[in-house]
């Protein structure tokens, strides 16, 4: 998970970042990230793979 906020901050304003993650891992990713301002889009890729994508959540409203 430090590993994964490390790429997070280095990642560009509106790029998302994606890693495949065993079952475990995805447990420990969806509602930490989900709390923390990111939009979590995970998607099953095999039996125990998962393709995880987070982007920071936009704040503020457009005019």
């Amino acid at each position: 998970m430090i590993r994964l906020k490390m790429l997070l901050k280095k990642a560009p304003l509106h790029a998302s970042v994606e890693c495949i993650v065993r079952r475990d891992q995805r447990d420990t990713i969806d509602v930490p990230f989900s709390r923390a301002g990111y939009d979590v889009r995970i998607r099953r890729v095999a039996v125990n793979s998962y393709l995880v994508s987070l982007k920071k959540k936009e704040t503020g409203s457009v005019s």
